[in-house]
């Protein structure tokens, strides 16, 4: 029985692998992004060809204080918050076309610690 996974499939299990072998680097104040957690960052609107393509996200995310609205701290009593999470998409970009727009299928299977 052999196990055949497609070009798009094999690069993303490639690059999951290199991405979970290089050391961290945080490139904003605090290591946080400017992009809201789950929101594609650029060309979100924008599609591959039609295909099954995968993709690979993962977090570390930790916490030690709730603000409030105005920016006062509104945290619990002995507050702290840890999270690791390697979340896998799974994305079917068909061929057909609704109302002049590409019909996409996707799956997210998070993984959190």
């Amino acid at each position: 029985m052999s196990l055949f996974l497609g070009r798009p499939v094999a690069a993303s299990l490639a690059t999951l692998l290199l991405a979970l072998n290089s050391p961290l680097a945080g490139a904003t104040e605090g290591g946080g992004s400017v992009y809201p957690f789950g929101a594609e960052n650029f060309l979100t609107g924008v599609l591959p060809p039609p295909g099954f393509y995968s993709l690979f996200y993962g977090q570390v995310y930790s916490a030690n204080k709730v603000r409030g609205n105005d920016g006062q701290d509104a945290s619990p009593p002995d507050f702290s918050l840890k999270a690791n999470a390697l979340v896998s998409r799974f994305v079917w970009v068909t061929p057909q076309k609704a109302l002049g727009g590409d019909v996409l299928l996707s799956a997210i299977v998070p993984l959190v610690n």
